[in-house]
């Protein structure tokens, strides 16, 4: 019983050894400075985001994420100011990012915008595996050691929209920390990201939004995420995404007033953890606080 319980967090641990992993969300499209940067100031107005997340329910050692965004820009709108802190444990790795972004924005005309962004951030960094139930304790994959300390770290990112289109690039890790030593090789490798999505009408009361996620690591290699979400009214939000390799998601989100959002999604796995997990759940919330009347190109949309 004790090698189930230990293989979920070996494959976790597995890919922590040789690059630290940003955590996974299903509903990033509406949690954009947590992706890129360049996303900060993106609407007219005060934005708050939290997101809480339960991955691969029924698993000992599972991740769990809660993460809390906060950005807006300046009066001429020519800058963006936000700052994130992620709470994410997986296992017995417990990582404490707080940063803070920057990001110029140039307006080549009313409705196309190019913003260019700057993250400087520190991840606070526990990790234990003296806690670790294992068979085998001469198995050089797993440490006896305990890395607990500061790393910090800088990104960056580029972000374009208009009224109908988005792209979107960043690295949110530049640098290489070295967490721990060699055999127990432990650090942060480069994550690239590339985000972009479109914005189709299909009446007055109907939209579609398609777009997709890629991200690439240096150790681990690609994954994308693709997806459809129709919007009615302008108020409720349903679709999914294909996550490769990973999950199905189904989502839902609701706009209860023009402060106020709400979102929940459900992956349903499709790896091989599928036979230990009943999925994962996803919550968001939004606030919005919008001090001028003026509102920017499609606030809703491409947030």
């Amino acid at each position: 019983m004790r090698k189930f319980i230990l293989i979920p967090l070996l494959i976790i641990i597995g890919f922590g050894l040789k690059a630290q992993q940003d955590p996974q969300y299903s509903q990033y499209m509406f949690n954009g400075l947590v992706l890129n940067p360049a996303y900060a100031g993106n609407l007219s107005h005060l934005n708050v985001t939290l997101i809480a997340r339960e991955q691969w329910v029924g698993i000992p050692g599972r991740p769990r994420t809660q993460s809390l965004a906060i950005d807006g820009p300046s009066r001429n709108r020519k800058h963006g100011f936000g700052g994130v802190i992620v709470n994410d444990v997986a296992g017995k790795m417990h990582d404490l990012r707080i940063s803070g972004s920057y990001a110029y924005r140039i307006h080549f005309t009313q409705n196309a915008i190019l913003s260019m962004g700057l993250q400087l951030s520190m991840d606070n960094i526990n990790t234990n595996f003296t806690k670790l139930y294992v068979d085998d304790p001469s198995d050089a994959t797993i440490s006896t050691n305990t890395v607990n300390g500061w790393a910090f770290n800088t990104g960056a990112g580029l972000f374009f929209q208009n009224k109908v289109f988005f792209a979107g690039f960043s690295m949110p890790e530049i640098l290489t920390n070295n967490l721990a030593k060699a055999p127990y090789l432990m650090r942060q490798d480069r994550n690239y990201l590339a985000t972009a999505g479109v914005i189709l009408k299909l009446g007055d009361q109907v939209k579609l939004r398609p777009s997709t996620l890629l991200k690439i690591n240096t150790e681990v290699g690609m994954q994308a995420d693709i997806n459809l979400l129709a919007v009615l009214k302008d108020k409720y939000w349903f679709g999914g995404s294909y996550r490769t390799s990973d999950a199905i998601v189904l989502m839902t989100q609701w706009q209860i007033s023009p402060q106020w959002r709400v979102g929940y999604a459900y992956d349903l796995t499709t790896s091989p953890l599928r036979t230990r997990s009943s999925g994962s759940h996803e919550i968001v919330l939004n606030f919005e606080l919008n001090y001028e009347k003026e509102s920017q190109v499609n606030p809703r949309f491409f947030r």
